[in-house]
């Protein structure tokens, strides 16, 4: 009975539909609030008013064009004219969730991990609230943010495969749909191919390519400039410290969290130097490469708070990195596990682990 039931469990085990569908159960759980919810009331709305300017007129937080969020408002905008408000919400989080998932679960397969550590690893990610500081995330309501970030990964996957045209187009989208996420996912990306030891030609073929389908984004800002709506540096330090402390300021943020930010990539940079960590999974370097560019992003922004400088923190140095570090610290671990790294005598790469996982901030 027991040997009838072994290649049963397997197949569970090695069925990616069945692990897609528990983990869209488990957003459901816990992002699947009503439409709107959270930025939603702000967002969704900006819709319906790029097509409809009497849309209220008078309300002085629709005063001033979104140029920020330009491409995604005109594209998606287009749905106002044919469903309710509440529908385009359910579509578009619906969508960006199965998008954003399969993606995940895409990349996590460069970790050359089972299945079943790549699903268990996205559902801790998600348990844990996504990102530790800086309130970020990738999935829950709809956004510009959450479509820039299916780009950003598939990007990312792409580069994995040797590809350059389509990703580079997904990596300039990046910005024009978000140009905080695609602000700093475009140099951490092109940065971790040179590492990556790509040509030169080709990261320069990249980098151009991303900057054209970058101006989707750029040059509705640069008109917006030009419009005399830029804030003033006390306008800044008021949306750094009472606005938006929660995404701007790292002195607001529990110092624990910080830390174990820190543990984090230290375990990721270990395992790579581990022998077992070889030439077969170079594509490993690429992602441990990106996310150590985003850690140096990270801690320039830890810097500009310390001195004060809020005008700067507007461009959220501080944004992708609290997001990616603990989703490739699951991968990394299940790939230390899955090569018996921890095997004894235990190694320093064991007690970074351990004390990331118990150090984590929700068990």
């Amino acid at each position: 009975m027991a040997f009838a039931m072994e290649p049963a469990l397997k197949n569970l085990r090695d069925n990616f539909y069945l692990h897609f569908a528990a983990l869209i159960a488990a957003v459901f759980v816990l992002c699947g609030k009503s439409v709107p919810s959270s930025n939603e009331y702000s967002y969704l709305l900006r819709l319906v008013k790029t097509y409809h300017p009497q849309f209220f007129l008078n309300d002085i937080t629709f005063s001033t064009p979104a140029n920020e969020h330009w491409l995604f408002n005109h594209l998606f905008g287009v749905l106002t004219f044919a469903f309710p408000i509440e529908m385009i919400g359910w579509i578009g989080r619906l969508s960006c969730w199965a998008i954003l998932i399969y993606a995940l679960m895409r990349l996590g397969r460069y970790w050359k991990i089972p299945l079943w550590m790549i699903s268990g690893a996205i559902f801790l990610w998600l348990c844990a609230g996504q990102s530790i500081v800086a309130d970020e995330w990738m999935i829950g309501g709809f956004e510009a943010k959450c479509v820039a970030y299916c780009c950003l990964l598939f990007a990312l996957d792409g580069f994995c495969k040797g590809r350059e045209i389509v990703p580079s187009i997904l990596l300039g989208l990046t910005f024009s749909f978000h140009p905080a996420v695609g602000l700093w996912g475009i140099p951490a990306a092109i940065i971790a191919l040179a590492v990556f030891r790509w040509e030169f030609t080709r990261i320069i073929k990249i980098t151009v390519i991303a900057g054209v389908f970058s101006l989707f984004g750029i040059v509705p800002l640069f008109f917006t400039e030009l419009a005399g709506s830029v804030s003033t540096a006390e306008d800044w330090k008021y949306m750094v410290l009472v606005g938006y402390p929660f995404h701007l300021d790292a002195l607001s943020w529990a110092k624990s969290s910080i830390i174990l930010l820190f543990f984090l990539i230290a375990f990721c940079a270990l395992f790579m130097f581990q022998k077992r960590a070889g030439k077969s999974e170079r594509t490993l370097i690429f992602f441990i490469s990106f996310l150590a560019v985003l850690f140096i992003f990270f801690c320039g922004g830890l810097v500009l708070t310390a001195f004060g400088k809020y005008e700067l923190l507007r461009y959220m140095p501080m944004r992708l990195f609290p997001l990616f570090a603990p989703l490739f610290f699951l991968f990394t671990l299940a790939k230390a596990y899955q090569q018996k790294t921890f095997s004894p005598p235990a190694n320093i790469l064991t007690i970074v682990g351990l004390f990331a996982l118990l150090a984590w901030t929700n068990p």
